[in-house]
């Protein structure tokens, strides 16, 4: 008997969804899942996505909630309430990051602050602000496996990102210059 759960998954054949995490995963039903995934997983789940790293999506029986299999350590645990929640045109929410500060001053880091930046040792640059840990969307190349990363447009068009450090604070490459509405330089 036809799973009635794949005419859904099916329209969404070659799309990417995205997790609550920012993490993109790739539908692909597999009526058939291989051995080793199914030995993990509940009799009657449908695998329906991977993210390339071998961990897959999948739902149970008579149930809504989307879980993950992580392949590493064979953990399976729930992912979002709905495969609607999967939608990448979804807003995604902020990290629980603590606020970060910029060395020194104990100025709080904030979207649209003025900046300039040493970067790669020698290049220098102004830009303002486009990614704030806790703040921001989160995206999982901005904060990932403990650290967390502030993104900087600089006024020439490139894009740097610096490391937030343990402590919560800004390397001294980046010196706050001010804040819109307050005066920028």
């Amino acid at each position: 008997m036809r799973d009635p759960r794949l005419s859904v998954l099916e329209g969404m054949k070659a799309a990417y969804l995205e997790g609550p995490d920012g993490q993109q995963w790739k539908v692909d039903v597999e009526e058939s899942p291989p051995a080793w995934l199914t030995r993990g997983l509940p009799d009657g789940a449908l695998v329906f996505a991977e993210n390339g790293y071998g961990d897959h999506l999948f739902l149970r029986p008579g149930r809504d909630e989307v879980f993950v299999f992580w392949h590493e350590g064979g953990e399976i645990a729930e992912y979002s309430a709905t495969v609607g929640d999967l939608r990448p045109d979804l807003p995604r929410r902020s990290s629980d990051h603590p606020p970060i500060t910029y060395r020194d001053t104990d100025e709080i880091v904030r979207l649209g602050d003025r900046v300039q930046i040493r970067y790669w040792l020698v290049l220098r640059g102004r830009g303002e602000v486009t990614y704030v840990p806790g703040v921001s969307p989160r995206k999982p190349g901005m904060e990932r496996d403990g650290l967390a990363w502030v993104g900087v447009r600089l006024d020439d068009g490139a894009w740097v990102a610096t490391i937030v450090l343990p402590d919560g604070s800004l390397k001294k490459s980046v010196r706050f210059l001010g804040r819109r509405g307050a005066g920028e330089p």
